[in-house]
């Protein structure tokens, strides 16, 4: 079973990576300074329970992409934590002192009875491949860009407060449900080393979208690597590989 939701006027496959999984169990909260509503998807765009929130059109994203300051290297970057980003902060869910991932958790649901923070006999969509819905026992949560690519972005010159509330922001396309495989095969990779694979259920589209608009929100850089640098071991190309995949969008 595939949540659907509707882009455009068409129905679409949900959803969108550090993995973090504790099964449904809240986990250990830090402060934060969200609020207690999780907030519902911008009027109009990926509309439906569950969807993404604040997700840019095709030609906003577009836009927003050549906007963003590129790198042509990656720096050295030795002081990451990822302690620093506050995961997860607290969130109230339904009257329940829960926390961030218990809020995106019961958002993303398919099925599943809310009991306190946790859901159950729950289902979720697999936004990242084809292999049927997650149940309890293998739901992750991911952050779609990922945490040490925001550090190695820009995010190394923020202090915590900024930092904790990147790790745990609800009002931008960020964070979302998936299936612990995937956001462990995701880790911290980019777009120019990951995406969606086979672009299951054309759900590349609208995880550029996603991409794009909280890099462009956090004032973030974008890597595309110089080909013709051979002092480059490792070829990186964020911005083409984005492109591509919003073209894709219908």
């Amino acid at each position: 079973m595939t949540r659907l939701f509707l882009r455009a006027g068409r129905a679409v496959p949900a959803a969108c990576a550090l993995a973090l999984t504790a099964g449904l169990v809240a986990q250990p909260a830090d402060a934060s300074p969200l609020g207690d509503r999780v907030p519902a998807a911008t009027a109009g765009r990926a509309a439906g329970p569950g969807a993404l929130p604040d997700l840019p059109t095709k030609a906003e994203a577009l836009e927003r992409l050549g906007a963003l300051k590129v790198d042509k290297s990656r720096g050295k970057f030795t002081a990451y934590e990822r302690k620093d980003f506050g995961i997860w902060g607290e969130h109230t869910v339904n009257g329940k002192k829960c926390t961030v991932f218990d809020a995106v958790v019961h958002r993303d649901r398919l099925t599943g009875t809310p009991n306190g923070c946790k859901i159950a006999g729950g289902t979720w969509p697999n936004p990242y491949n084809a292999t049927g819905t997650i149940t309890s026992e293998r739901v992750s949560v991911d952050h779609i860009v990922a945490l040490r690519d925001a550090f190695e972005s820009g995010a190394n010159k923020w202090g915590k407060p900024r930092k904790r509330q990147f790790g745990n922001d609800l009002s931008r396309p960020q964070l979302l449900v998936v299936a612990q495989a995937d956001n462990s095969s995701k880790g911290n990779k980019s777009p120019g080393e990951w995406l969606v694979p086979n672009n299951y259920g054309g759900f590349a589209c609208d995880y550029a979208r996603a991409y794009v608009q909280v890099k462009y929100h956090y004032g973030l850089t974008i890597l595309e690597t110089d080909p013709k640098n051979t002092k480059i071991k490792k070829q990186v190309h964020d911005k083409t590989a984005l492109e591509k995949a919003l073209n894709t969008c219908r």
